[in-house]
């Protein structure tokens, strides 16, 4: 089977690595899943001492997509004719959205009458660095022996110029590495010193924000809350804003929701990861007449996207739905939200890790609440794991920054805008 598969495609459909003796190199591939449903991938090449896979096997979210980042190890020659026989071979298969990779069967790529496992096989391709092959033909040329004093010069400063380069590569390599194996860690709020590090590190050699990241409502120059900072605090990494909130500060955020639903209507307040794909999910409800997404039951008042994102404010993101109850009930809205989330995981959806991305029910009434309990043991029942969903009292709401607002149906961020319509059922693509 080639590069592009049913469940998942890979970008590039080969593995290039540009050869320096002596030196390792690299090649990242991107594994994208092209379904609804979950889908775990695990890599395996035929020379494992060759290559350093980094993650080697990850399960990808419906219609999201991981980046693969691949070494090869440093060599002392050249292959024949700079030929390679080496292949790697990414297996898939479709795994319950609950799925941890830490903790997946060790049969779940192995091939039954009972599952589906697609292969995809990419071949290596190796190719000489220009300044390398430059070299190399003055030498078989004879030239190399007879340069001057100053071209040996030119050669010492070109040798130090890549050197410094390698240098750069293999740091940005390495932190790639890193982010990837500290992503899979259940617990990194607490490692605050590699936190700080890590935001000097990538302030000095990261590129600038990919422009993907930026809502398409905004074509020009985004806000400037949509920066790095706000970007690591979605990965989970907590780097500080503000700092401790004053006491006064916290009681106001501490405070119950004061807003007042329209005649008639009622408010509930759910969270359950990124708010974009919830938001999209409660607005095609029937008898739904309203949808924001804000922060709430943190200790800031009026916090910003930035601030919710450090870590330090203990906001949850969250979906503020009116209903009517004459058009859906409470134990409707009940459903579409366990539906929309693994509630078994502590601070994390997939790869959204931080306080903010936390399962809760944020109640307004004691119906609310004795409604939350009873579905929360019913739904018990489907899981191995314990639910962790946090069932409190409703706090104060603060809306989140426009450009948050709807943000999937306006297009999200690439430009594809999904339908809201009542009752609609195409799937959620969880970013755009």
């Amino acid at each position: 089977m080639g590069a592009g598969g049913q469940m998942i495609s890979v970008h590039p459909e080969e593995l290039t690595f540009e050869l320096e003796l002596e030196k390792p190199s690299y090649c990242n591939i991107k594994v994208v899943n092209n379904t609804e449903h979950h889908v775990a991938f695990k890599v395996k090449t035929t020379s494992p001492t060759k290559y350093f896979v980094r993650p080697n096997a990850s399960v990808v979210q419906p219609w999201d997509s991981c980046t693969v980042t691949v070494s090869h190890q440093a060599q002392k020659e050249y292959p024949p004719d700079m030929q390679c026989k080496d292949k790697f071979l990414i297996q898939s298969a479709k795994v319950p959205p609950s799925s941890d990779m830490d903790e997946m069967p060790s049969d779940t790529f192995n091939k039954d009458c009972a599952k589906v496992i697609e292969e995809l096989k990419l071949r290596v391709v190796y190719t000489f660095p220009s300044q390398s092959g430059h070299a190399n033909s003055e030498e078989e040329s004879g030239l190399a022996s007879s340069a001057s004093g100053q071209r040996g010069s030119d050669i010492q400063t070109l040798q130090r110029l890549k050197e410094e380069r390698d240098a750069i590569l293999q740091q940005n390599h390495q932190f790639q590495r890193e982010l990837d194996i500290l992503k899979r860690r259940r617990n990194r709020k607490s490692d605050t010193g590699f936190s700080l590090t890590f935001a000097a590190f990538a302030g000095l050699v990261a590129p600038p924000v990919s422009p993907c990241f930026v809502p398409s409502s905004f074509p020009s120059s985004p806000p400037s809350r949509i920066n790095l900072m706000s970007w690591l605090g979605k990965l989970g990494f907590v780097l500080g804003s503000r700092g401790a909130a004053p006491l006064a500060s916290s009681a106001i955020a501490q405070g119950p929701d004061d807003d007042v639903p329209a005649t008639g209507q009622e408010f509930a307040q759910f969270g359950a990861g990124c708010f974009w794909g919830v938001e999209l999910a409660f607005q095609r409800v029937p008898g739904v007449t309203r949808t924001e997404v804000g922060y709430s039951q943190g200790n800031l008042h009026e916090p910003t996207y930035e601030d919710v994102c450090s870590g330090t404010t203990n906001n949850s993101e969250i979906v503020r739905v009116q209903y009517d109850p004459r058009g859906c009930s409470y134990g409707d809205l009940l459903e579409v939200f366990w539906a929309r989330h693994d509630p078994t995981t502590v601070n994390r959806q997939g790869n959204d890790v931080g306080t903010q991305y936390r399962s809760g029910i944020y109640f307004y009434t004691p119906e609310q609440e004795k409604a939350a309990g009873e579905s929360m043991e019913r739904h018990q029942k489907a899981f191995s794991r314990k639910i962790v969903t946090e069932i409190l009292p409703a706090k104060k709401f603060y809306k989140a920054e426009e450009y948050h607002q709807q943000y999937l149906e306006k297009g999200g961020r690439f430009g594809h805008k999904q339908s809201a319509s009542k009752g609609c059922s195409d799937p959620i693509r969880c970013y755009g």
